[in-house]
């Protein structure tokens, strides 16, 4: 088997110049668009709030099954407040 095209000694460096040119790319969008960087910004903390004084709220007022619950749905803001970058960067044209 051949390996593809893209991969091999030359496809490495060239490979390595498009990630920057990805990451310059991205670096230009958010300094253009101040509503993407706020999105960015605002939204996980937000959300980062609301985790903590659920939990706080939860350890200090529930019982095991309750602060177990309280734990997955902390997981899964954590989670979502963790991947709005990822969702913000799929939208980019």
């Amino acid at each position: 088997m051949n390996p593809p095209p893209h991969v091999g000694r030359a496809g490495r460096g060239q490979l390595g110049r498009r990630i920057a040119a990805m990451m310059l790319r991205y670096w230009y969008l958010l300094r253009s668009s101040w509503p993407r960087l706020l999105d960015l910004v605002y939204w996980p903390t937000v959300q980062m709030i609301t985790w903590g004084f659920l939990q706080y709220y939860i350890a200090n007022n529930a019982g095991f099954f309750a602060r177990a619950g309280g734990t997955f749905i902390g997981a899964v803001l954590l989670w979502t407040s963790c991947s709005a970058p990822a969702r913000i960067f799929d939208l980019v044209p």
